[in-house]
């Protein structure tokens, strides 16, 4: 998630048209946004991964694991 958020997603986001300013600010807030998810008690991960889980079900192939 470091990786992604330090180099991947600015790069997307610039890529798409994002000002580089716009893109290091998104990609900081995601890093937060996924640190403070992962200091959660893991009795929340449930109520977290639902809406995940429920999105993949139908992509390919059916076996692969969520």
């Amino acid at each position: 998630m470091r990786d992604f958020c330090g180099t991947e997603l600015p790069g997307l986001l610039t890529g798409a048209g994002v000002h580089e300013a716009g893109a290091a600010m998104v990609a900081r807030d995601v890093a937060d946004r996924a640190r403070a998810i992962a200091a959660l008690p893991t009795d929340y991960f449930d109520a977290l991964v639902t809406p995940f889980v429920e999105e993949v079900t139908e992509h390919r192939p059916l076996s692969a694991p969520a």
